[in-house]
């Protein structure tokens, strides 16, 4: 079997099964064209992969997610008889410590809310108390960016204070996050009701609005 084809086996099972696996199929066609995804993968040599791992890049974490894309990959080759060894290296490098996640004050949140305006060009596609309004979704509700970015306004229930996120990261299952509700538009930092009306989006902000003024 040619790499190429076990790679497009291996991700339409995964699909199959409910996954968007966009970015491991992204990381497992660079493999194919690194290696040559016409060859056969019983080919596929233990030095092969150690250069698609390493490169010329410097060593950071994401060498040890393509490892595990690749490790997965020939788990899937090795259970359908495939190929009789795996090729990955045997042992891993010492990784740099992971980022560790920096958490905005309050203070600081409410200087990007005051600045958001200037991020925000006349000619623009996104209007400023709209990224008023995913600053606050994104810092309240705590979402990944792609999260945010996907929720419609069917995903709001201003009435019951309900934000239904239906694709988070593992796509198989809707995360329910319901966030006090401040009364009234009373935050002249947070997210103004603006003049040409709008005001449910805007709203979408105070909806997830748990900072004292």
């Amino acid at each position: 079997m040619k790499l190429s084809e076990l790679v497009a086996q291996y991700v339409s099972h995964k699909r199959a099964l409910g996954m968007r696996f966009d970015s491991e199929a992204a990381t497992l066609a660079s493999f194919c064209r690194r290696v040559d995804g016409n060859i056969d993968v019983e080919s596929v040599t233990v030095e092969q992969v150690h250069d698609f791992l390493t490169g010329n890049r410097p060593l950071t974490n994401h060498w040890g997610k393509r490892r595990s894309v690749l490790d997965c990959l020939f788990r899937f080759a090795l259970s359908r008889g495939y190929v009789t060894a795996s090729p990955l290296p045997r042992y891993s490098p010492k990784l740099p410590p992971p980022l560790t996640p920096y958490i905005y004050s309050q203070q600081e949140l409410k200087r990007l809310l005051e600045v958001a305006s200037t991020a925000c060009s006349p000619y623009g596609l996104l209007d400023a108390y709209v990224l008023r309004a995913l600053i606050l979704i994104l810092y309240g509700g705590c979402l990944r960016h792609g999260e945010a970015l996907r929720l419609t306004m069917q995903d709001v229930n201003l009435d019951e204070a309900v934000l239904h996120v239906r694709e988070s990261k593992f796509y198989s299952y809707a995360a329910f996050v319901a966030m006090p509700i401040k009364p009234g538009l009373d935050h002249d930092d947070a997210c103004k009701e603006p003049a040409g009306g709008h005001s449910q989006v805007a709203r979408i902000g105070i909806v997830l609005m748990a900072i004292d003024p």
